[in-house]
């Protein structure tokens, strides 16, 4: 079965002799290609580069499926930067910066989009941060910066990660 970030059909083991089951996640016409992905679940909610970098270094490819393929990146969504009352996003570009605006359709200016990467950035270091502290064991005090953290959007891959270190950090007390 071929590969694919938006899989219409998954697969597992059903018993110790490896018997393998295939079932559709969503209608599967005649003659349409079956995929599945090689990647694990939480692996495709992280961005188009993250995921191409795996499946280069573990299956040794370079995924051409049409979401890797795709004009914008919905795993790094930024809430709407022309009106506080638009529930729209705006995507990253896989060329570079931030698409318009889901669904008021507005423009996000340069400077609006360069705050939201380099809060995305600052995000994602210091979450790299407590991660290297956490799984070191340093004796470093991380519990006021791991609760600091605020997600950019909840459809925002990274959210996904505070979500466990707060999680971690409240079952730990």
């Amino acid at each position: 079965m071929a590969h694919s970030c938006v899989p219409n059909a998954s697969w597992y083991t059903s018993d110790t002799l490896g018997t393998r089951v295939v079932r559709s996640l969503v209608p599967i016409g005649a003659g349409e290609e079956v995929f599945v992905s090689y990647l694990s679940g939480s692996d495709l909610l992280l961005p188009t580069e993250t995921r191409r970098s795996l499946l280069q270094a573990q299956k040794e490819f370079l995924c051409q499926c049409q979401r890797c393929c795709a004009h914008e990146d919905e795993a790094r969504v930024f809430p709407c930067t022309f009106s506080a009352k638009c529930p729209g996003t705006h995507c990253s570009l896989t060329g570079g910066g931030l698409g318009p605006c889901s669904l008021c359709h507005a423009p996000i200016s340069n400077s609006d989009a360069a705050i939201s990467l380099a809060q995305e950035a600052g995000l994602l270091a210091s979450l790299d941060r407590i991660d290297h502290i956490l799984d070191a064991g340093l004796p470093v005090n991380v519990s006021a910066a791991i609760q600091a953290l605020e997600p950019i959007h909840p459809l925002h891959y990274l959210s996904r990660r505070i979500g466990r270190v707060q999680y971690e950090l409240h079952t730990q007390r």
